[in-house]
């Protein structure tokens, strides 16, 4: 309920009153033993308790929040501040913390410190797999305390796997923000080379550290006969002893364990492969959508809207109708222009995330196919930051202080291991992510082709 003006003129005169026995801070005039000060406590006490709860509450979700964003500036290119709405590495706390105990990354100033490969392999306008020898990118010397100089360590096959093992943290993440923080700092941070100069080496060895572990090679029909029998006392032999018994048992439950456990590696596989797929469809409806006129757009939602209610007592009279005529139907009645202008808003809302799913792999490169943070889902409904933060995280990677050569080895390293995890996954998967990479070209690789760096070698 709301104070009356007296009311809180009241409070006011009772709080000027305390302030001038302390003019230091309210704590120690709420602590004084003066009368004044020993009336506000018997008055507010009950108020205040519940307001220091409250910040000490909030204080330590941040401090404990595993991606916060403080307001403090962070250092960005120049030696300026960049404003990340995050601590001053760029990178949540917790992922600080990890980086630091598993020693010095891998990925440094311009690029990883294991160099990627820069020509050959798996890019348009060249042979897949083919065994050249990238270029070992050269360093721009720079003035000034960069957010990039801080190392970040590549992504290895087991930090991937630990990943989808959680299910990218989205059921931990504290709020949307932590959960984008956390896929921003992931795709920041790139894919392992393993200090090879081979892009094909590098795709062989993503998919052999990952077929093992997610790999589609099972069916339902042999996940199914993967189940153990339990053995009943109706399949049992009586005349078998209490150990034989036993011992059957201990199978049957060793057996149910093996199948769970391949149950849910295929679950998961499963999953990262339509997550991949379901990714490439909606960058493509995107950039089909954005490039179409207002009327266009809506002549799509007419006839997606027709298929779903064509059938339905109201409009079935409609069925050899044209669209004209269908939309005069609509329009003839407040309430069904009300109920198709509801069934228009969640589509809106769609081809704004597959928007923003578009920006990210321009951005980032193509890591985001497969991360399950950033999907039509999630991006409908993002963190009220969302469209600040995530060109500062992309700005703090400073790319105009890089070589061509530099951001071309980045991006072939990042290719080469989406598309061997898509290999382990299946090679149908690999096949669909190459061409796709091959006629959706992110920034990176438009900036490869304008130096004129894709399918040749690049001296070192």
């Amino acid at each position: 309920m709301t104070s009356s003006p007296p009311n809180r003129a009241a409070k006011r005169d009772k709080l000027s009153e305390v302030f001038e026995h302390s003019p230091t801070s309210l704590l120690d005039a709420y602590n004084t033993n003066s009368p004044e000060a020993i009336k506000f406590r018997e008055t507010y006490q009950s108020n205040i308790l519940a307001f220091a709860s409250a910040v000490r509450a909030r204080e330590d979700s941040i401090d404990e929040s595993p991606n916060p964003r403080p307001r403090k500036q962070q250092v960005g290119r120049g030696g300026k501040g960049l404003d990340l709405g995050r601590d001053q590495s760029g990178e949540p706390a917790a992922q600080q913390d990890e980086n630091n105990q598993r020693g010095p990354s891998t990925r440094s100033k311009s690029h990883r410190t294991d160099s990627a490969p820069a020509g050959g392999g798996n890019d348009d306008d060249e042979t897949e797999n083919t065994e050249e020898d990238p270029p070992v990118a050269k360093k721009k010397k720079g003035k000034g305390k960069h957010l990039q100089d801080v190392e970040r360590k590549a992504i290895s096959p087991k930090d991937f796997l630990e990943l989808v093992e959680s299910d990218f943290g989205i059921s931990t993440a504290r709020d949307k923000a932590a959960k984008e923080d956390a896929g921003l700092v992931w795709l920041a941070s790139g894919f392992t080379r393993f200090d090879l100069n081979s892009k094909a080496e590098i795709q062989r060895q993503w998919m052999e550290k990952i077929k093992g572990e997610l790999g589609l090679e099972q069916t339902v029909k042999t996940l199914v006969a993967a189940v153990p029998v339990c053995p009943t006392p109706e399949t049992a032999n009586n005349n078998q002893d209490n150990s034989a018994k036993e011992a059957d048992i201990v199978d049957f439950l060793i057996d149910s364990n093996l199948a769970r456990e391949l149950q849910q590696s295929t679950a998961k596989g499963t999953g990262l492969a339509l997550q991949a797929l379901q990714s490439t469809t909606d960058i493509r409806y995107s950039l089909a959508w954005e490039a179409q006129t207002q009327a266009v757009r809506g002549t799509v939602l007419l006839k997606l809207y027709r298929m779903e209610r064509c059938n339905q007592d109201e409009f079935v009279h409609l069925k050899a109708a044209a669209d004209e005529t269908f939309l005069k139907f609509i329009d003839a009645d407040e309430a069904r222009k009300k109920r198709f202008g509801d069934w228009k808003k969640p589509r809106f809302a769609q081809a704004m995330a597959a928007k923003r799913l578009t920006e990210l792999l321009m951005m980032f490169g193509p890591g985001v196919l497969l991360d399950k943070r950033f999907t039509i889902q999630s991006l409908a409904s993002t963190s009220p930051k969302y469209g600040t933060v995530v060109p500062a995280f992309y700005r703090a990677l400073d790319k105009d202080s890089k070589t061509d050569e530099e951001v071309y080895t980045d991006y072939c390293v990042d290719r080469s291991a989406v598309v061997g995890i898509a290999e382990a996954l299946d090679p149908a998967l690999s096949e669909h992510i190459q061409t796709f990479l091959n006629e959706v070209i992110c920034n990176d690789l438009k900036r490869a082709r304008k130096a004129g760096l894709v399918g040749k070698r690049v001296a070192a």
